[in-house]
């Protein structure tokens, strides 16, 4: 499992301002398969390990989307 600390500056990274000054969290895409299997599969790994933390945890995703950390 990854550290709370590097979750949440994935999620605070990722997030992007809208329209009207609200922040959002923005999934990556994932890499494109001609950079091979393993490396793919490693951040297939790692976004479906975020994607749980983020629903076991709603409370802090927002705050990690609004660049908060612990």
């Amino acid at each position: 499992m990854r550290d709370i600390r590097d979750i949440m500056y994935f999620i605070s990274s990722h997030s992007r301002a809208d329209s009207k000054g609200v922040m959002r969290f923005e999934f990556p895409l994932l890499p494109d398969p001609a950079m091979g299997e393993r490396f793919r599969a490693k951040i297939v790994r790692e976004h479906k390990e975020i994607e749980d933390w983020i629903k076991a945890n709603p409370y802090k995703f927002k705050k990690a989307e609004n660049g908060y950390f612990i």
